[in-house]
């Protein structure tokens, strides 16, 4: 039992590893078009399904189902990103979550061939059998390579970020607020004043941006209010303040350490246990600050 546990508890960790993935317009168009590619040259190369039976038409057929590929994909994209306003940008894009909605795109595209190889085939009779046998060996084809392209893609950007965070060197505190300016935050008609020196971190949650700030016991506290993290970082208008993320804006003052991992990098910050991230579009941001 022990043994089972052990395999469970590693099984747990391998799938909650963070995923880098960011889907928008160009990487979906990106990604149909590689795999619709790899679709059409497997089908033309091996001819699986009984598609060895389509003689000189083989040509056509891998091209039709390339197409169904393209565009099924696509819109599963677009079924995630705007529909479902699946947030693949995050920290809690896991491999596992990667894994299961790659898992639901090879069965919506195991439908859509099923349905066209009946059309193609006007000789073909649907059968729930013949369906769930063509399901099962796409899956069997699917799903070995994608488990390991999947890991091999998390190891590979947790070793680049990991080297990254090893060559920023952070001495906190020993970096210099350019000035003695203070943060005006309007709440409900009555102005917050906040040293920028005490403001540690901003977090933007839809139209609202919660602030981690010092008080006079050098104590963290919250406040939140009405804006976007862009016009709050034009109020601040410090060199040390740095956006790390789209949804995260921190005072390089406060870094207390640096890690990596497959998404980018983590910042450890000083009086709080908030782990900020710092996306791919960010690091050189941060590694020409520090180096």
């Amino acid at each position: 039992m022990q043994k089972y546990k052990e395999i469970l508890k590693r099984l747990t960790h391998f799938f909650n590893q963070p995923f880098p993935e960011e889907i928008n317009i160009q990487t979906t168009i990106k990604t149909a078009v590689i795999v619709s590619i790899f679709i059409f040259l497997f089908l033309y190369s091996f001819r699986p399904f009984g598609l060895h039976l389509v003689g000189e038409d083989i040509l056509l057929f891998s091209f039709y189902f390339a197409v169904i590929t393209f565009i099924i994909t696509v819109l599963y994209d677009f079924l995630l990103i705007y529909l479902l306003k699946v947030k693949t940008n995050l920290p809690s894009w896991t491999l596992g979550k990667w894994f299961i909605s790659v898992l639901g795109l090879i069965t919506l595209i195991s439908i859509a061939n099923a349905f066209l190889m009946l059309k193609l085939n006007p000789n073909s009779h649907f059968s729930t059998m013949h369906f769930l046998l063509n399901l099962k060996a796409t899956f069997l084809i699917g799903i070995f390579p994608l488990l390991f392209f999947g890991s091999l893609i998390v190891s590979k950007r947790t070793k680049e970020n990991a080297n990254i965070a090893d060559s920023i060197h952070v001495k906190p505190r020993q970096l210099e607020i350019e000035n003695e300016n203070k943060i005006v935050i309007d709440m409900n008609g009555q102005n917050l004043y906040i040293r920028v020196e005490d403001f540690v971190l901003a977090e933007a949650m839809q139209n609202y941006v919660t602030i981690y700030h010092l008080n006079n016991e050098q104590q963290i506290i919250k406040t939140t209010f009405r804006s976007t993290l862009k016009s709050f970082l034009e109020k601040v208008n410090d060199h040390q303040v740095l956006q790390s993320h789209r949804s995260y804006i921190v005072n390089c003052v406060h870094i207390k350490d640096v890690s990596g991992n497959a998404q980018g990098l983590k910042l450890e910050l000083q009086n709080t246990d908030i782990i900020v991230p710092v996306s791919r579009k960010y690091i050189p941001l941060f590694r020409s600050k520090f180096n």
